[in-house]
């Protein structure tokens, strides 16, 4: 009797799996157990989640243990229907229709068909080179704001307070629409290219220059995005203000 195994590739449910995985590649994963000890040892109350997708970041927070006030930024209409149910079962996790950036006004937001997960107010370019099964889909308008208004809006102690940046490429124009807090702000947690995957986006060097230059001090990275192949191309970076 020959018997001929189906190859994993071929299978439906491994197929699925598979798309779940890279899916993952795209999602920011924190190291909960350090970024809790980090979050406590900072005094942490709020964290403002930029980018924050369906609420994968927040969730996490709370898995960790963290029990301060979340603030979830979520400009795509799809993503922010489920990011908006999941904060409405938590009392102290709010979720924000909007965009964070250089200035306030309004911007198009390219929707990304891996559940937005790629999305940017930026054009793709090596992300098209990298990734050829993720693309736009669409355009939606989206109002944005300068994260120094939001923290003033909310009423938060830039002091303990974590801002977390997931934005496809735009974290250089968030920073620089919180210029004036930068360096009050406690802990800044980042997504960071090693090559540019959208168009006019920043790359590591300059986003840590620019940190830099507002007193904060890298404290932890973490291997980000890689290529099918295995390349690396992004890391999640947490830095400072504080000189402890």
């Amino acid at each position: 009797m020959n018997f001929s195994p189906t190859p994993w590739y071929s299978d439906p449910l491994a197929r699925r799996i598979g798309q779940v995985i890279q899916n993952l590649r795209f999602a920011f994963r924190p190291n909960l157990d350090f970024l809790f000890n980090v979050l406590v040892s900072h005094k942490i109350e709020s964290v403002v989640d930029i980018g924050a997708n369906v609420g994968q970041f927040g969730s996490d927070l709370r898995n960790s243990g963290f029990k301060g006030t979340i603030f979830s930024m979520e400009p795509g209409s799809d993503a922010y229907s489920i990011l908006d149910k999941r904060a409405s079962r938590d009392s102290k996790w709010q979720a924000f229709k909007i965009a964070v950036g250089s200035h306030s006004g309004n911007l198009y937001l390219n929707v990304a068909n891996n559940r937005g997960l790629s999305s940017s107010i930026l054009q793709m370019s090596q992300h098209l080179e990298f990734f050829t099964d993720v693309h736009y889909q669409e355009r939606e308008l989206v109002p944005v704001e300068k994260l120094s208004s939001l923290i003033k809006k909310l009423n938060l102690d830039p002091g303990r307070t974590l801002v977390k940046i997931d934005t496809q490429g735009y974290e250089y124009e968030i920073l620089k629409g919180a210029e004036s807090f930068l360096e009050d702000i406690a802990l800044i947690y980042l997504e960071a290219s090693l090559v540019p995957l959208y168009q006019n986006e920043m790359d590591l060097r300059i986003l840590l220059d620019f940190l830099y230059q507002h007193n904060h001090r890298l404290i932890d990275f973490s291997q980000g995005l890689r290529t099918k192949s295995g390349k690396l191309i992004q890391i999640d970076l947490l830095t400072s203000s504080s000189q402890e």
